[in-house]
Protein backbone atom coordinates (compact mmCIF):
# COMPACT_ATOMS: atom_id res chain seq x y z
CA UNK A 1 0.00 0.00 0.00
CA UNK A 2 1.07 3.85 -0.59
CA UNK A 3 0.80 6.79 1.81
CA UNK A 4 0.34 10.03 0.52
CA UNK A 5 1.62 13.47 2.65
CA UNK A 6 -0.41 16.80 2.14
CA UNK A 7 0.86 18.77 -0.03
CA UNK A 8 0.87 21.19 -2.94
CA UNK A 9 3.35 22.89 -5.54
CA UNK A 10 2.74 25.37 -8.31
CA UNK A 11 4.89 24.67 -11.76
CA UNK A 12 7.91 25.44 -12.30
CA UNK A 13 10.90 22.70 -12.63
CA UNK A 14 9.46 19.49 -12.53
CA UNK A 15 10.30 15.83 -13.26
CA UNK A 16 8.39 14.54 -16.21
CA UNK A 17 6.41 11.31 -15.71
CA UNK A 18 5.05 9.46 -18.57
CA UNK A 19 1.26 10.71 -18.63
CA UNK A 20 2.43 13.72 -19.70
CA UNK A 21 4.31 15.81 -17.58
CA UNK A 22 6.46 18.91 -18.37
CA UNK A 23 9.46 20.28 -16.80
CA UNK A 24 13.28 20.41 -15.92
CA UNK A 25 15.18 17.46 -15.60
CA UNK A 26 16.38 17.74 -12.17
CA UNK A 27 19.49 15.58 -11.60
CA UNK A 28 19.79 17.21 -7.99
CA UNK A 29 19.85 14.48 -5.13
CA UNK A 30 19.83 16.70 -1.48
CA UNK A 31 16.84 15.57 0.02
CA UNK A 32 14.69 17.84 1.57
CA UNK A 33 12.70 15.07 3.77
CA UNK A 34 14.44 14.19 7.06
CA UNK A 35 16.08 10.75 7.17
CA UNK A 36 16.43 10.56 10.94
CA UNK A 37 15.40 6.94 11.98
CA UNK A 38 12.36 7.96 13.80
CA UNK A 39 10.92 10.23 11.55
CA UNK A 40 11.29 9.72 8.05
CA UNK A 41 12.60 6.13 7.83
CA UNK A 42 10.85 3.95 10.11
CA UNK A 43 12.11 0.18 9.91
CA UNK A 44 9.22 -1.97 10.45
CA UNK A 45 10.00 -5.09 12.21
CA UNK A 46 6.87 -7.40 10.61
CA UNK A 47 6.56 -7.02 6.84
CA UNK A 48 2.30 -6.99 6.99
CA UNK A 49 1.18 -3.66 5.60
CA UNK A 50 0.42 -0.86 8.36
CA UNK A 51 -2.92 0.25 7.14
CA UNK A 52 -4.22 0.13 10.60
CA UNK A 53 -0.88 1.92 12.59
CA UNK A 54 -2.85 5.64 12.56
CA UNK A 55 -6.00 6.06 12.67
CA UNK A 56 -6.18 9.54 11.67
CA UNK A 57 -4.38 8.78 8.85
CA UNK A 58 -6.03 7.15 5.04
CA UNK A 59 -4.26 4.43 2.85
CA UNK A 60 -4.67 5.07 -0.55
CA UNK A 61 -3.40 2.32 -2.50
CA UNK A 62 -2.91 -0.46 -0.09
CA UNK A 63 -1.79 -3.16 -3.91
CA UNK A 64 -4.06 -5.43 -2.02
CA UNK A 65 -7.24 -3.98 -3.51
CA UNK A 66 -9.77 -5.98 -5.37
CA UNK A 67 -9.60 -4.59 -8.47
CA UNK A 68 -5.16 -3.93 -8.90
CA UNK A 69 -4.20 -0.52 -9.10
CA UNK A 70 -2.24 0.25 -12.16
CA UNK A 71 1.09 1.30 -12.41
CA UNK A 72 2.43 3.31 -15.42
CA UNK A 73 6.10 3.64 -16.02
CA UNK A 74 8.39 5.89 -17.74
CA UNK A 75 12.06 6.72 -18.16
CA UNK A 76 13.53 2.87 -18.27
CA UNK A 77 11.39 1.85 -15.24
CA UNK A 78 9.77 -1.88 -15.09
CA UNK A 79 6.91 -1.83 -12.28
CA UNK A 80 4.53 -4.60 -11.58
CA UNK A 81 2.09 -6.27 -8.76
CA UNK A 82 4.23 -8.97 -7.01
CA UNK A 83 3.85 -10.62 -3.58
CA UNK A 84 6.05 -9.16 -0.43
CA UNK A 85 9.41 -10.71 -0.95
CA UNK A 86 9.18 -11.17 2.89
CA UNK A 87 5.29 -12.24 3.26
CA UNK A 88 3.82 -13.67 0.50
CA UNK A 89 0.19 -13.12 1.41
CA UNK A 90 1.27 -9.11 0.88
CA UNK A 91 0.82 -8.18 -2.26
CA UNK A 92 3.39 -4.73 -3.30
CA UNK A 93 4.68 -2.97 -5.91
CA UNK A 94 8.10 -3.98 -7.35
CA UNK A 95 9.56 -1.53 -9.26
CA UNK A 96 12.74 -2.52 -11.23
CA UNK A 97 15.45 0.75 -12.15
CA UNK A 98 16.84 -1.03 -15.29
CA UNK A 99 20.90 -0.75 -16.23
CA UNK A 100 19.44 1.61 -19.05
CA UNK A 101 17.26 3.95 -16.96
CA UNK A 102 16.51 7.56 -17.20
CA UNK A 103 17.69 9.64 -13.78
CA UNK A 104 13.99 10.28 -13.49
CA UNK A 105 12.84 6.81 -14.57
CA UNK A 106 9.75 6.16 -11.88
CA UNK A 107 6.45 4.75 -11.67
CA UNK A 108 2.76 6.72 -11.62
CA UNK A 109 0.35 4.77 -9.17
CA UNK A 110 -3.28 5.10 -10.23
CA UNK A 111 -7.02 3.95 -9.66
CA UNK A 112 -8.81 6.42 -10.87
CA UNK A 113 -9.06 7.51 -14.82
CA UNK A 114 -6.23 10.14 -15.97
CA UNK A 115 -3.76 7.86 -13.93
CA UNK A 116 -5.34 9.73 -10.58
CA UNK A 117 -6.46 8.84 -7.25
CA UNK A 118 -8.92 10.12 -4.85
CA UNK A 119 -8.35 14.10 -5.07
CA UNK A 120 -6.00 14.86 -1.65
CA UNK A 121 -6.68 17.40 0.94
CA UNK A 122 -3.84 19.06 1.58
CA UNK A 123 -3.82 21.57 3.82
CA UNK A 124 -0.94 24.24 5.54
CA UNK A 125 -1.13 21.72 8.36
CA UNK A 126 -1.69 18.28 6.36
CA UNK A 127 1.42 18.17 4.18
CA UNK A 128 2.74 14.67 4.60
CA UNK A 129 2.28 11.56 2.77
CA UNK A 130 4.34 8.15 3.57
CA UNK A 131 5.19 4.72 2.06
CA UNK A 132 6.74 1.69 3.01
CA UNK A 133 9.78 1.11 0.56
CA UNK A 134 12.06 -2.03 0.88
CA UNK A 135 15.24 -1.26 -1.14
CA UNK A 136 18.75 -2.81 -2.02
CA UNK A 137 20.68 -0.07 -0.38
CA UNK A 138 20.54 2.31 2.51
CA UNK A 139 21.00 6.23 1.53
CA UNK A 140 18.94 5.62 -1.73
CA UNK A 141 16.77 8.84 -2.37
CA UNK A 142 13.11 8.07 -2.72
CA UNK A 143 11.24 10.93 -4.52
CA UNK A 144 7.56 11.54 -4.55
CA UNK A 145 5.62 14.07 -6.57
CA UNK A 146 1.92 15.08 -6.41
CA UNK A 147 0.50 16.80 -9.16
CA UNK A 148 -2.79 17.75 -10.49
CA UNK A 149 -4.03 15.00 -12.85
CA UNK A 150 -5.65 17.67 -15.66
CA UNK A 151 -2.99 20.09 -15.37
CA UNK A 152 0.63 18.58 -15.08
CA UNK A 153 2.11 22.06 -14.48
CA UNK A 154 0.93 21.66 -11.02
CA UNK A 155 3.24 19.98 -8.91
CA UNK A 156 5.19 19.21 -5.71
CA UNK A 157 7.97 17.10 -5.18
CA UNK A 158 9.73 15.90 -2.33
CA UNK A 159 12.79 13.27 -1.00
CA UNK A 160 12.89 10.68 1.70
CA UNK A 161 16.14 8.46 1.71
CA UNK A 162 16.13 4.84 2.86
CA UNK A 163 18.25 3.95 6.07
CA UNK A 164 18.46 0.37 5.82
CA UNK A 165 19.08 -1.78 3.39
CA UNK A 166 17.29 -5.09 2.27
CA UNK A 167 14.25 -4.59 4.66
CA UNK A 168 11.09 -2.35 5.03
CA UNK A 169 11.33 0.84 6.65
CA UNK A 170 8.12 3.62 5.88
CA UNK A 171 9.61 6.50 4.70
CA UNK A 172 7.21 9.98 5.61
CA UNK A 173 7.53 12.27 3.10
CA UNK A 174 6.67 16.15 3.59
CA UNK A 175 5.58 18.51 0.67
CA UNK A 176 6.41 21.47 2.99
CA UNK A 177 9.76 20.71 2.15
CA UNK A 178 9.88 20.56 -2.07
CA UNK A 179 13.02 19.34 -3.48
CA UNK A 180 15.62 21.31 -4.18
CA UNK A 181 14.46 23.07 -7.76
CA UNK A 182 11.37 21.90 -7.89
CA UNK A 183 8.40 23.75 -7.48
CA UNK A 184 7.11 25.63 -4.11
CA UNK A 185 4.32 23.63 -2.29
CA UNK A 186 0.88 25.08 -3.10
CA UNK A 187 -1.93 23.61 -0.58
CA UNK A 188 -5.10 25.48 -2.39
CA UNK A 189 -3.99 23.19 -5.68
CA UNK A 190 -6.08 20.30 -6.61
CA UNK A 191 -3.67 17.01 -6.07
CA UNK A 192 -4.84 13.71 -7.28
CA UNK A 193 -1.94 12.04 -8.96
CA UNK A 194 1.15 10.61 -7.54
CA UNK A 195 4.55 9.09 -8.83
CA UNK A 196 7.55 7.50 -7.38
CA UNK A 197 11.02 7.50 -8.53
CA UNK A 198 13.88 5.61 -6.93
CA UNK A 199 17.10 6.49 -6.53
CA UNK A 200 15.82 9.48 -8.07
CA UNK A 201 18.86 11.92 -9.65
CA UNK A 202 20.72 8.50 -10.68
CA UNK A 203 21.13 7.08 -14.40
CA UNK A 204 20.86 2.87 -14.23
CA UNK A 205 23.72 3.53 -16.27
CA UNK A 206 25.65 4.64 -13.18
CA UNK A 207 23.72 2.57 -10.30
CA UNK A 208 23.18 -0.65 -12.49
CA UNK A 209 19.74 -2.17 -12.36
CA UNK A 210 18.33 -1.96 -8.97
CA UNK A 211 14.95 -3.19 -7.64
CA UNK A 212 12.65 -1.53 -4.84
CA UNK A 213 9.17 -2.41 -3.30
CA UNK A 214 6.74 -0.43 -2.50
CA UNK A 215 3.48 -0.34 -0.37
CA UNK A 216 1.06 1.14 1.87
CA UNK A 217 0.61 4.84 -0.01
CA UNK A 218 -1.07 6.92 2.65
CA UNK A 219 -2.08 10.17 3.70
CA UNK A 220 -1.24 10.78 6.72
CA UNK A 221 -3.20 12.96 9.61
CA UNK A 222 -6.98 12.49 7.57
CA UNK A 223 -9.25 10.66 7.16
CA UNK A 224 -11.39 11.07 3.61
CA UNK A 225 -13.00 9.41 1.31
CA UNK A 226 -11.01 7.55 -1.82
CA UNK A 227 -13.51 7.31 -3.80
CA UNK A 228 -12.68 8.66 -7.83
CA UNK A 229 -14.08 12.07 -9.00
CA UNK A 230 -16.88 11.72 -11.32
CA UNK A 231 -16.45 13.48 -14.55
CA UNK A 232 -18.78 14.33 -17.46
CA UNK A 233 -18.53 13.14 -20.79
CA UNK A 234 -15.24 12.70 -22.34
CA UNK A 235 -14.44 15.16 -25.14
CA UNK A 236 -15.40 13.34 -28.57
CA UNK A 237 -13.70 14.87 -31.56
CA UNK A 238 -12.03 17.26 -32.57
CA UNK A 239 -9.60 16.73 -29.64
CA UNK A 240 -8.63 20.17 -28.67
CA UNK A 241 -7.29 19.32 -24.91
CA UNK A 242 -9.18 22.33 -23.62
CA UNK A 243 -12.34 20.39 -22.37
CA UNK A 244 -12.51 20.75 -18.38
CA UNK A 245 -14.45 17.54 -18.29
CA UNK A 246 -12.16 15.43 -20.21
CA UNK A 247 -8.46 13.90 -18.42
CA UNK A 248 -6.80 14.00 -21.08
CA UNK A 249 -3.32 11.39 -20.83
CA UNK A 250 -0.11 11.66 -22.82
CA UNK A 251 1.73 7.95 -22.75
CA UNK A 252 5.13 8.29 -24.26
CA UNK A 253 7.15 5.69 -25.85
CA UNK A 254 11.01 4.91 -27.75
CA UNK A 255 12.00 8.10 -26.27
CA UNK A 256 9.47 10.99 -26.68
CA UNK A 257 8.39 9.85 -22.63
CA UNK A 258 8.19 13.87 -21.85
CA UNK A 259 5.16 14.76 -22.89
CA UNK A 260 2.04 16.96 -21.56
CA UNK A 261 -1.02 19.02 -22.40
CA UNK A 262 0.24 22.42 -21.70
CA UNK A 263 -0.35 26.54 -22.79
CA UNK A 264 0.51 26.97 -26.46
CA UNK A 265 3.50 28.70 -26.69
CA UNK A 266 1.81 31.58 -29.13
CA UNK A 267 -0.96 31.92 -27.20
CA UNK A 268 -1.65 31.03 -22.97
CA UNK A 269 -5.23 31.06 -23.66
CA UNK A 270 -5.23 27.78 -25.51
CA UNK A 271 -4.08 24.49 -24.65
CA UNK A 272 -2.17 21.94 -26.68
CA UNK A 273 -0.20 19.09 -25.84
CA UNK A 274 3.47 19.22 -26.46
CA UNK A 275 6.25 15.95 -26.49
CA UNK A 276 10.15 15.85 -26.89
CA UNK A 277 11.52 13.92 -28.65
CA UNK A 278 15.16 13.05 -27.01
CA UNK A 279 18.47 12.97 -28.79
CA UNK A 280 18.69 9.64 -27.48
CA UNK A 281 15.23 8.92 -29.24
CA UNK A 282 14.51 5.49 -31.15
CA UNK A 283 13.22 5.88 -34.77
CA UNK A 284 9.97 4.95 -33.63
CA UNK A 285 9.36 7.66 -30.82
CA UNK A 286 6.25 8.63 -30.47
CA UNK A 287 3.29 9.97 -28.48
CA UNK A 288 0.10 7.92 -27.79
CA UNK A 289 -2.49 10.41 -26.93
CA UNK A 290 -6.35 9.73 -25.45
CA UNK A 291 -9.52 11.24 -23.77
CA UNK A 292 -10.61 7.50 -22.28
CA UNK A 293 -9.79 4.41 -20.39
CA UNK A 294 -7.20 1.97 -21.58
CA UNK A 295 -5.33 4.80 -24.05
CA UNK A 296 -8.70 5.34 -26.26
CA UNK A 297 -10.63 7.46 -27.79
CA UNK A 298 -13.67 7.97 -29.32
CA UNK A 299 -13.92 5.51 -32.64
CA UNK A 300 -12.55 7.27 -35.95
CA UNK A 301 -15.99 8.05 -37.60
CA UNK A 302 -13.60 7.04 -41.19
CA UNK A 303 -15.40 5.90 -44.18
CA UNK A 304 -14.78 4.52 -47.21
CA UNK A 305 -15.47 7.77 -48.80
CA UNK A 306 -13.85 10.28 -46.13
CA UNK A 307 -10.53 9.20 -44.80
CA UNK A 308 -8.60 12.05 -44.20
CA UNK A 309 -8.05 13.70 -40.65
CA UNK A 310 -6.59 16.71 -39.69
CA UNK A 311 -4.24 17.82 -37.09
CA UNK A 312 -2.49 21.32 -36.29
CA UNK A 313 0.76 20.86 -35.50
CA UNK A 314 3.91 22.73 -34.54
CA UNK A 315 7.25 21.19 -35.61
CA UNK A 316 10.70 21.96 -34.56
CA UNK A 317 11.49 21.40 -38.42
CA UNK A 318 10.08 21.80 -42.23
CA UNK A 319 9.86 19.40 -44.47
CA UNK A 320 10.01 15.76 -41.81
CA UNK A 321 7.23 13.71 -42.16
CA UNK A 322 4.95 13.66 -39.33
CA UNK A 323 3.13 10.29 -39.06
CA UNK A 324 -0.37 9.38 -37.39
CA UNK A 325 -1.27 6.12 -36.47
CA UNK A 326 -4.51 5.04 -35.10
CA UNK A 327 -5.29 1.51 -34.23
CA UNK A 328 -8.22 -0.93 -32.02
CA UNK A 329 -7.44 -0.24 -28.75
CA UNK A 330 -7.84 -3.69 -27.41
CA UNK A 331 -5.98 -5.32 -30.57
CA UNK A 332 -2.98 -3.43 -31.75
CA UNK A 333 -2.77 -6.10 -34.65
CA UNK A 334 -5.54 -3.99 -35.94
CA UNK A 335 -3.87 -0.34 -37.46
CA UNK A 336 -3.32 2.12 -40.60
CA UNK A 337 -0.59 4.58 -40.21
CA UNK A 338 0.56 7.58 -42.58
CA UNK A 339 2.25 10.46 -42.86
CA UNK A 340 2.22 14.29 -43.81
CA UNK A 341 4.85 16.38 -44.08
CA UNK A 342 5.56 20.03 -42.37
CA UNK A 343 6.05 22.55 -44.44
CA UNK A 344 7.58 25.53 -41.49
CA UNK A 345 9.46 25.09 -38.60
CA UNK A 346 8.01 26.82 -35.00
CA UNK A 347 4.94 27.57 -36.62
CA UNK A 348 1.51 26.77 -36.29
CA UNK A 349 0.40 24.82 -39.55
CA UNK A 350 -2.58 22.31 -40.31
CA UNK A 351 -1.67 18.43 -41.49
CA UNK A 352 -3.74 16.39 -43.50
CA UNK A 353 -3.41 12.91 -43.03
CA UNK A 354 -4.68 10.18 -45.26
CA UNK A 355 -5.12 6.54 -44.26
CA UNK A 356 -6.84 5.62 -47.58
CA UNK A 357 -2.63 6.60 -48.44
CA UNK A 358 -1.00 4.36 -45.60
CA UNK A 359 2.55 4.29 -44.88
CA UNK A 360 4.80 2.07 -46.80
CA UNK A 361 5.28 -0.94 -45.37
CA UNK A 362 2.30 -0.79 -42.81
CA UNK A 363 -1.06 -2.09 -42.80
CA UNK A 364 -4.19 -0.54 -45.41
CA UNK A 365 -7.31 0.27 -43.61
CA UNK A 366 -9.87 -1.74 -42.90
CA UNK A 367 -13.70 -0.98 -42.62
CA UNK A 368 -14.51 -3.58 -40.41
CA UNK A 369 -12.23 -1.93 -37.76
CA UNK A 370 -12.68 -0.18 -35.32
CA UNK A 371 -9.98 2.78 -35.11
CA UNK A 372 -10.15 3.83 -31.38
CA UNK A 373 -6.30 4.80 -30.26
CA UNK A 374 -4.54 7.16 -31.43
CA UNK A 375 -0.54 7.91 -31.92
CA UNK A 376 1.49 10.40 -33.50
CA UNK A 377 5.29 9.80 -34.05
CA UNK A 378 7.79 12.97 -34.66
CA UNK A 379 10.36 12.87 -37.90
CA UNK A 380 9.03 9.67 -37.86
CA UNK A 381 12.45 7.10 -39.26
CA UNK A 382 14.91 9.33 -37.64
CA UNK A 383 16.24 8.74 -34.37
CA UNK A 384 17.11 11.34 -31.71
CA UNK A 385 21.12 10.94 -32.67
CA UNK A 386 20.80 11.11 -36.25
CA UNK A 387 18.84 14.82 -35.81
CA UNK A 388 15.34 13.62 -35.17
CA UNK A 389 14.77 14.99 -32.28
CA UNK A 390 12.95 18.00 -30.82
CA UNK A 391 9.98 19.75 -29.31
CA UNK A 392 6.36 19.49 -31.30
CA UNK A 393 3.29 20.83 -29.84
CA UNK A 394 0.10 19.89 -31.54
CA UNK A 395 -3.88 20.56 -31.30
CA UNK A 396 -7.16 19.97 -32.85
CA UNK A 397 -7.14 16.40 -33.91
CA UNK A 398 -10.35 16.44 -36.58
CA UNK A 399 -11.65 13.30 -38.73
Amino acid sequence: MFLLMAAACTDSKTTPTNTGETGTYETDTDTDADTDSDTDADTDSDTDSDTDTDPTSTVLISFDEPVPPALTTFGGEISTLVPDPTNASNTVAQLVKVNTAEVWAGTTMSYCEGQAVAVMPFSVTDTKMSLRVWAEDAGVPIRLKIEDSKDATITCETEAVTTAASTWETLEFDFSAPASGTAAYDPTQNFDKVSVFPNFGTAGADAGEKTYYVDDLTFLGVVFSTDCVPLGPSETFPITFDDPNTIYTLAGFGGAEDAAVEADPDDATNLVARAIKSNTAETWAGTTFSTLPNNSVTPFPLNAGDLEVTMRVRPPRSGIPIRLKIEDSTDPTRSVETDAFTTSADTWQTLTFDFGAQADGTAAWDASYTYDRVSVFIDYDTNGASGGGGTMYWDDLTP
